[in-house]
C-alpha cells in the first residue's frame, strides 16, 4: 500500500520547515515537537489494513517513541459521512479491538513525481509508520498524548490533534417501499439505500421495471463543495458532489391489476467506502 502523496509531501514541508528554524538559531531548543498524524487511506474506507504516518518534524531521543505510546479508540457517531474534523471525547468513545502491526522508522522517503523517483533524507527517529489491523466498523480514532516521547533536547511532546477514520466494509442494503397496490395506475416508490451512496455511481437506469414505467427520480442525502483557489491567475474553481441515500420516483403501472415487479441487481451502486450494494426488489400483487 502506497504511502507518497501530497498529504505526506505537505506533512514532510511541515518538519523541514521546523528543522531548517532550529538550525539558523543559536539560541536552546525548548520547544517540545508536535506530532502530526496522517493516513495514505481515504476518509472513508473499507480497507482491512490501515497504514499511519506520524511526523515529529524533529529528531527525538532515540526509543521514546513506539506503538505502545499511540491510542486506539473508536466512536460510532449518527452520520458517518460528515466528521467535519470534530474532536471526540472520552464519553463518545470506547477502547478500540485493533492492532499496531509493522510499527517501524522510516530515514528515507521515496518520492514518484510521476517523471523521475528521488530519495528525501529525513532526520533520524522523527518519521514513524505503523499498520493497524483488526478494526470494527465504525470510526477509528488514532491520538497520541502529550509527553510520551521528548526530542534530543529533552523536551516533551505536544499532544497530537486526534486522528480519525471512518472504516466501512459493509455494503448497502436497499429496500424499496411504497404505500400502493398493484391496482393503483400511479405507484409512488421510496428506494433507501441504507447509507450514503458513493457520488454518481446510481442512476434510474440501474433499476429493472416490469409491467411499470419508472418516472424521473428526486435524490436526497448530503452534498460536498470544493473549491481550487489559483493564486497565480487570480481563479477560484469550485464544484459539487452529491451523495444521495434515499430516491423517490413515481411508478406508472402499465397493466393494472396485474404484477408490478422492480428490481435492482447486486453491484449497481457503491457507498463511499466503495462497497457494492446487494439486491433489492420490489413485488405488488392485489
Amino acid at each position: 500500500m502506497a504511502w507518497i502523496g501530497v498529504a505526506v509531501l505537505a506533512v514532510l514541508a511541515l518538519g523541514s520547515s521546523a528543522i531548517l528554524a532550529e538550525e539558523a538559531s543559536a539560541s536552546p531548543d525548548t520547544t517540545g515537537p508536535t506530532p502530526i498524524i496522517s493516513s495514505s487511506s481515504p476518509s472513508i474506507t473499507n480497507e482491512e489494513t490501515i497504514q499511519i504516518i506520524v511526523n515529529f518534524g524533529e529528531t527525538l531521543a532515540a526509543g521514546t517513541f513506539n506503538a505502545s505510546d499511540v491510542t486506539l479508540s473508536q466512536a460510532v457517531p449518527s452520520t458517518l459521512h460528515s466528521l467535519d474534523s470534530r474532536t471526540f471525547n472520552a464519553s463518545e468513545t470506547t477502547a478500540s479491538s485493533a492492532n499496531i502491526t509493522n510499527f517501524r522508522v522510516i530515514s528515507t522517503l521515496l518520492i514518484d513525481t510521476g517523471d523521475l523517483i528521488f530519495a528525501q533524507i529525513l532526520p533520524i527517529e522523527s518519521f514513524f509508520v505503523f499498520d493497524i489491523v483488526n478494526m470494527t466498523d465504525g470510526v477509528l480514532i488514532v491520538d497520541i498524548a502529550a509527553g510520551v516521547a521528548n526530542d534530543t533536547s529533552d523536551n516533551l511532546n505536544n499532544a497530537a490533534d486526534q486522528f480519525s477514520i471512518i472504516v466501512d466494509r459493509v455494503g448497502p442494503d436497499p429496500v424499496f417501499t411504497t404505500t400502493a397496490n398493484a391496482s393503483s395506475s400511479s405507484v409512488p416508490v421510496t428506494l433507501d439505500f441504507g447509507e450514503t451512496l458513493a457520488a454518481g455511481t446510481f442512476t434510474k437506469s440501474d433499476i429493472t421495471a416490469h409491467n411499470a414505467t419508472v418516472g424521473d427520480i428526486l435524490a436526497s442525502g448530503h452534498s460536498v463543495t470544493y473549491q481550487l483557489v489559483d493564486n497565480t491567475l487570480g481563479i477560484t474553481y469550485q464544484w459539487t458532489e452529491y451523495h444521495w441515500q434515499v430516491f423517490n420516483m413515481n411508478v406508472t403501472n402499465t397493466l393494472t391489476n396485474e404484477r408490478l415487479l422492480l428490481s435492482l441487481p447486486a453491484g449497481a451502486a457503491t457507498d463511499e467506502a466503495g462497497n457494492p450494494n446487494q439486491a433489492a426488489e420490489l413485488r405488488l400483487t392485489n
